[in-house]
């Protein structure tokens, strides 16, 4: 530091070269200042990014526990707040869930009174279409000279297990007489058999196909159950069977197909099914199982195709007008763009994101919980109603429920 005798003694001009270094440390020292702070806010934003992914991951490993350890069942319990209930997204809100209580009270109580009163219906009465095959027991001791004063008639239902017989269809031959150019013709009666020259009757293949496909029995223990009636069918031909078989509904599984893609309301899922490959055995790809219902008719279709992809199943919709329901898979987005349909989300996928934000931010998934299980208990009233499709959308639309 210089002192005031020196720096009198300065010329203007040494004076002036000592302002210009002390400024142009000043700058210096200035940046340096500011390239701290911005390496402090990259910092700050570094600390607070890798919090948030740590919050994420725990969030994430907390979901998994639940996977793998807790409840599956997805219920929600409000936790009681005056102040919260009293604030309404939606008009009527409280209305509504009031409403519905005391309509669920007012059922529950007519239930209980029915229940009270309902004698017991005692022994199940047998249906009276069944043939009933009379079998009299006498006594064992001798009943010479002895009267008879009544019976006593005991019921039981019986069973009699499916039994194979052979059908032997016997045809005459006829040869009609000579005509006029001395020509005769051939009759004989014709043969009305789902599938020629196969050993399978029209019965026994409608039991094969109802065992599998509407009680789920697989295939080899219809092959069991015919072995222990010394019936031994080779796997082979049981396929051909199958397979000939199938090929006999397909008209009908074309026009059932038209049917429920005519409905105007429609919901389509997909479900992953393991599949084995006839060209590499023992291997396994995946393929999916699009199911296709129609509520209005309660109508449901099933079609397989190898892969996820929205080409093969959606297709046939590119002429159709109304509402398809559906998850939030990626393929089923393009439907809100495309012209004439109208694509309709699924409040349970929906809800499932509220549900697993419980943790992460309680008050507004509580909240928005809330209002779900509000429409909730109002499709429930619906149904215990058994009201309409028409009075269900009166009974949404409404302000207030009688």
């Amino acid at each position: 530091m210089n002192t005031p005798q020196e720096t009198a003694s300065l010329d203007p001009q040494t004076l002036a070269q000592r302002v210009a270094l002390l400024e142009a440390e000043l700058v210096q020292k200035m940046l340096l200042l500011e390239e701290k702070d911005l390496l402090l806010e990259e910092k700050e934003i570094s600390v607070s990014n890798l919090s948030a992914s740590l919050e994420a991951e725990k969030f994430k490993y907390a979901q998994l526990q639940r996977l793998i350890f807790g409840s599956k069942r997805e219920r929600f319990v409000p936790a009681f707040n005056a102040q919260q209930l009293s604030l309404e997204f939606e008009p009527k809100t409280i209305e509504i869930e009031q409403a519905v209580e005391a309509e669920r009270a007012t059922i529950k109580v007519s239930y209980e009174r029915q229940k009270i009163r309902k004698p017991h219906p005692g022994r199940m009465p047998l249906p009276s279409h069944l043939p009933v095959v009379e079998i009299v027991l006498e006594p064992e001791e001798d009943t010479t000279g002895m009267v008879c004063i009544g019976k006593e008639v005991t019921q039981e239902l019986d069973y009699t297990p499916a039994n194979l017989h052979v059908n032997h269809f016997i045809r005459y031959k006829y040869i009609t007489p000579e005509d006029d150019k001395a020509n005769q013709r051939q009759v004989i009666a014709p043969l009305n058999r789902p599938i020629s020259k196969c050993l399978a009757s029209a019965s026994l293949l409608a039991a094969i196909f109802v065992d599998k496909f509407v009680y789920h029995l697989p295939y080899y223990r219809f092959l069991q159950r015919l072995s222990q009636q010394k019936v031994h069918i080779p796997k082979s031909t049981f396929e051909s069977w199958v397979k000939l078989g199938a090929d006999l509904i397909r008209p009908l599984y074309q026009v059932h197909r038209l049917y429920v893609f005519s409905q105007v309301y429609q919901q389509i899922d997909e479900s992953p099914i393991k599949v084995q490959e006839t060209e590499k055995l023992g291997l396994l790809h995946q393929g999916y199982m699009w199911v296709r219902y129609g509520p209005l008719t309660k109508t449901v279709l099933f079609e397989y195709y190898h892969g996820r992809s929205k080409e093969s199943p959606l297709r046939d919709l590119s002429s159709f007008k109304g509402y398809i329901q559906t998850d939030g898979y990626s393929a089923y987005t393009y439907l809100a763009k495309t012209m004439g349909i109208t694509h309709l989300s699924c409040w349970v996928h929906a809800r499932r994101y509220f549900d697993q934000a419980l943790s992460n931010d309680r008050q507004r998934a509580s909240k928005v919980l809330e209002f779900i299980q509000v429409l909730y208990a109002i499709e429930a009233l619906a149904r215990e109603k058994n009201l309409t499709y028409e009075q269900r959308g009166e009974l949404r639309n409404c302000n207030e429920l009688n």
